[in-house]
């Protein structure tokens, strides 16, 4: 079984435990102050030997009890110094959370706004695919797509940015992997609404 290393003892114990030595020692010679009965000239010298000695114990006290009261003061302070600590960590979490759950949010705004550009691309694909044929009653025009992809686009690169910023990693790369699946949409978009026009120019 392996030995278990001491623990350094703190400064508050050492300091507690010098004071409790001391007074042990004063007790120890005040009891022996009060024990040789005054009849003989050797109990009267070793009796007043050991008044004398108590004559000094504010002299022995006075340090160690200075010594524990700044360890005392120590813990103190270093107590108040961490409640400091956790209650600016606590702040620090609360704000955190806002932030993040203004990310999630505005992600979450995007995901929705992007489902419904999807429906709007889809029904705009559609009168193309019928060579410009309204096959969905209101079909969205080329310019009215491309500006909805392009407010979005832009809209998640904020978020993107915004998330950055705020070194949340994670939710910047779900938000630009939307931005890039965008900017891929426009970029067939157009060269579908370019072939369509191609076509009907050599027709």
């Amino acid at each position: 079984m392996k030995n278990q290393e001491l623990k350094p003892t703190s400064g508050l114990v050492q300091a507690a435990l010098a004071l409790e030595d001391e007074l042990r020692q004063i007790v120890s010679i005040a009891t022996e102050a009060q024990r040789l009965p005054l009849d003989s000239q050797h109990n009267l010298e070793i009796t007043a030997g050991k008044l004398s000695e108590l004559g000094t114990v504010d002299q022995r006290l006075q340090p160690l009890v200075n010594a524990l009261m700044e360890a005392v003061k120590t813990i103190v302070n270093t107590q108040q110094a961490q409640a400091m600590a956790i209650k600016d960590r606590a702040d620090e979490l609360r704000r955190r959370r806002e932030v993040f759950q203004k990310l999630l949010t505005s992600y979450g705004s995007l995901v929705q706004t992007a489902q419904g550009l999807h429906g709007l691309i889809m029904a705009f694909a559609d009168t193309r695919r019928n060579d410009g044929a309204a096959s969905v009653e209101n079909a969205p025009s080329l310019y009215v797509v491309q500006q909805a992809m392009t407010d979005l686009i832009e809209s998640a690169g904020q978020v993107s940015l915004a998330a950055n910023e705020e070194n949340f990693k994670d939710v910047a790369r779900q938000v630009d992997s939307i931005r890039q699946q965008l900017l891929g949409a426009r970029k067939s978009l157009n060269l579908l609404s370019s072939a369509q026009t191609r076509k009907h120019s050599i027709h």
